[in-house]
């Protein structure tokens, strides 16, 4: 049967996990000829989404502000009443069967008060993580501007009222993990299948023409919550037994000038080198990269990990729960002493990472499991 997916998504302004995954799926989902995709969000980088136009894959854009900003908030009942339109003449000018395929928060609110005044409307949300500045307090606490803080911290009793609420609007509800669909019970009540996020293959697999190299990789955005910090002072101690190893750190955000300054106080410079990679260069450096690690805790699921395995590059993370089920066990760390255990044995090791399994995060599987939902 013939179907309209219909995407809602904040905006496409960074290569950001959530945004990617919506812009593959889409140009995934669309190379089947009984599927029509469209993508409705704010701000679109044409830079970020020229590559995914098709004729069955279209963007639409509403003007607004970022979701970031102030005024996006304050006059929020405007923009919704410009997207709840552009829903409502795109279902009207469609003529096979409607699904709205929210992604993340504030979007996934625009498809459920459509679905609030158009009950008959097919609804399949995808959960990433229950909306993390509602329902996640180190999220809230890693918000930098004060004002902002304290704002999120007043309106939260009533914010977590209306997620709850709205949410259970959904037809269907897929998460991203076992995790997730664990946090997703927990608030909501209800999580319906999980749905694994993708890798791909043709990018990220291992280059035998590609040697390691003596560097740990950090690929993340710059923020409290990422505890980037403690990856520092880890490489602090594996410097003083490993002085030809670096770590390279990739991203900004606003931690980045915090970060830089204690590199320097701890007269790192040469050692600790902030960069920016390309898309095209990402694959290499997961593949030339001798560990990736991050230092967040209790984080949804994120793909990072399953592409550098695939590279047959270590991966060494905290022991969250969702990692069990990606990261091998002795691979994850409690504490810095562990962590600089682990560090420190696979550094000596002469081997790579190659007998991680990564199949079930294989796109097939992904596109596979979504057009049975729909």
């Amino acid at each position: 049967m013939r179907k309209n997916i219909i995407y809602l998504h904040p905006h496409f302004t960074l290569p950001w996990w959530a945004g990617n995954f919506a812009l593959q799926t889409a140009k995934y989902l669309s190379t089947d000829s009984d599927l029509n995709i469209y993508i409705i969000s704010g701000l679109q980088k044409e830079e970020l989404i020229k590559d995914y136009r098709k004729d069955n894959l279209k963007f639409i854009e509403v003007k607004m502000p970022p979701t970031s900003s102030f005024v996006f908030w304050i006059l929020y009942p405007i923009w919704l009443f410009k997207v709840l339109k552009k829903i409502s003449e795109l279902y009207k000018s469609l003529e096979w069967e409607f699904i709205l395929f929210p992604q993340v928060f504030p979007a996934n609110w625009w498809g459920f008060i459509y679905k609030v005044f158009h009950k008959n409307t097919k609804l399949v949300f995808m959960c990433h993580e229950p909306s993390a500045f509602i329902h996640n307090e180190k999220w809230i606490e890693s918000i930098s501007s004060k004002w902002k803080k304290l704002i999120a911290h007043f309106t939260n009793p009533i914010l977590k009222k209306i997620d709850i609420y709205l949410t259970r609007k959904s037809d269907i509800i897929l998460v991203n993990s076992n995790f997730t669909k664990k946090k997703a019970l927990e608030i909501y009540g209800r999580a319906d299948w999980v749905v694994y996020p993708w890798f791909d293959s043709s990018l990220f697999h291992i280059n035998k023409n590609l040697k390691k190299e003596k560097y740990i990789w950090v690929l993340s955005r710059l923020t409290k919550f990422k505890n980037v910090g403690f990856v520092i002072d880890l490489f602090a101690e594996i410097a003083k037994e490993f002085p030809d190893y670096t770590l390279n750190i990739w991203w900004e955000w606003e931690e980045k000038e915090i970060l830089i300054n204690r590199v320097k106080d701890l007269w790192l410079e040469s050692k600790i080198i902030f960069l920016n990679v390309s898309d095209e260069e990402l694959p290499s450096f997961y593949q030339k990269a001798k560990i990736v690690i991050f230092a967040s805790e209790n984080e949804p699921f994120w793909i990072v990990p399953v592409e550098a395995m695939a590279c047959w590059t270590y991966v060494v993370w905290h022991n969250s729960w969702w990692l069990k089920e990606t990261i091998p066990n002795e691979f994850r760390y409690e504490n810095k002493e562990e962590a600089l255990d682990i560090l420190k044995k696979i550094i000596r090791s002469e081997n790579d990472l190659n007998f991680w399994v990564v199949d079930k995060f294989e796109w097939k599987n992904c596109i596979s499991d979504l057009k049975k939902y729909f």
